[in-house]
């Protein structure tokens, strides 16, 4: 046994008192006794213990603060979304209604892109993605080497777990669609408010004898309020002012849209 000046303060009560500590592992007398090894090794066991519950109260605490800090962050951005500070309307020209059939075009490295093109409530529209630039997530923007800059391929449908890399799990609470793909394309129907759809493109590949190949995806959808249509894949977000496209700046990939109005 130790001597009595090495017990300190945070034991001398108990020690005198002859009740063990709450913090003295179970099944061990109190005082403990013996040869100073014995002493050393129970001395290692509540260390032991004592750093584990350190490590496990340090992870409940890392991940509580995930979940808020994700939490804060949805909240943040759903505000910016809501109020228009993350889709622009089209200026000089304003958007255009589509009477017939109107081309646009738009870049994946940006969070939301105006087409210019409006859409009128309960008409039916076909539209059309002819992708003129290979898409890519996590593309090395300033890499020299055509194999290192390489991300991950996708399309206009996306991807979901089965291409993920294990980094992008940290961002999957805050992807905009949580339910959705990475790199789904999402149309949304003014900047304002809600009104976005994730719609179901279906692949066609061109005729073996075309040159040079296109690849196009087609979806029809029935817009449920009139304005202008916005386009962006679907990705991580920040919820700050002018920090909202973090995420988008390593996306690579271009589309042409194609809307065209069906017969009624």
């Amino acid at each position: 046994m130790p001597p009595e000046g090495r017990r300190g303060d945070w034991g001398r009560s108990s020690w005198s008192s002859g009740q063990r500590p709450p913090w003295w592992p179970q099944g061990e007398t109190w005082p403990p006794s013996g040869p100073p090894e014995r002493w050393r090794q129970m001395r290692g066991r509540f260390v032991r213990r004592a750093a584990g519950f350190a490590l496990f109260a340090f992870l409940i605490f890392v991940c509580l603060s995930s979940v808020i800090a994700a939490v804060v962050n949805r909240a943040s951005f759903a505000v910016l979304d809501l109020s228009g500070n993350v889709c622009t309307p089209s200026q000089n020209p304003s958007a255009r209604l589509v009477v017939t059939t109107a081309k646009a075009s738009f870049d994946t490295s940006r969070p939301c892109t105006a087409t210019g093109l409006d859409v009128q409530r309960g008409k039916s529209y076909r539209i059309t993605l002819v992708v003129t630039e290979p898409w890519e997530d996590g593309h090395r923007f300033g890499e020299t080497d055509p194999d290192k800059a390489k991300g991950i391929e996708t399309d206009p449908l996306g991807f979901g777990f089965d291409k993920m890399r294990w980094q992008m799990a940290l961002g999957l609470p805050i992807r905009r669609l949580v339910g959705s793909n990475w790199f789904a394309t999402v149309v949304r129907i003014g900047n304002k408010g809600f009104g976005e759809t994730v719609l179901a493109f279906e692949r066609k590949d061109s005729a073996p004898c075309q040159c040079p190949a296109a690849v196009t995806y087609t979806a029809t959808f029935t817009p449920r309020r009139s304005g202008e249509l916005f386009v962006y894949v679907n990705d991580s977000v920040v919820g700050i002012p002018g920090r909202v496209d973090t995420f988008y700046g390593n996306n690579k990939g271009k589309a042409d849209l194609i809307l065209q109005v069906l017969d009624e």
